[in-house]
């Protein structure tokens, strides 16, 4: 997926065919593995704004804004394949992250309603 990711001047139909995506289920598992890059690579970003220093210190500052640059460049490319997938495979059930996210909304409430009743 990271190869195809990274190919120069790929469109977002030229990627969704070469991951040669045979069912919804395999189209299935690489949404769920792009937005979980796209995650990844979101929380890289952040960190770097709040100001954590990278791991690797040796590098110039002029290498690790070239980094921060090509981790933006292929967040949107996942997110053109996503869509691209999305657009090809229109029944899809929700992606595993949202599925996440609706779960652990409904504990929080859950939560807080016993904490308000005790």
């Amino acid at each position: 997926m990271y190869r195809i990711l990274n190919r120069a001047s790929t469109t977002s139909c030229d990627m969704c065919d070469s991951l040669s995506l045979k069912s919804e289920n395999s189209a299935q598992d690489a949404i769920n593995r792009l937005d979980a890059a796209i995650y990844a690579w979101r929380d890289k970003i952040e960190e770097h704004d709040r100001g954590k220093s990278p791991a690797r210190t040796s590098w110039s500052c002029q290498d690790h804004v070239a980094e921060l640059d090509k981790i933006e460049l292929l967040i949107s490319r996942a997110e053109s394949l996503a869509q691209e997938i999305k657009i090809r495979y229109p029944d899809l059930p929700q992606k595993f992250l949202d599925i996440m996210k609706i779960q652990n909304a409904r504990l929080r409430k859950i939560l807080n309603s016993h904490i308000v009743c005790m």
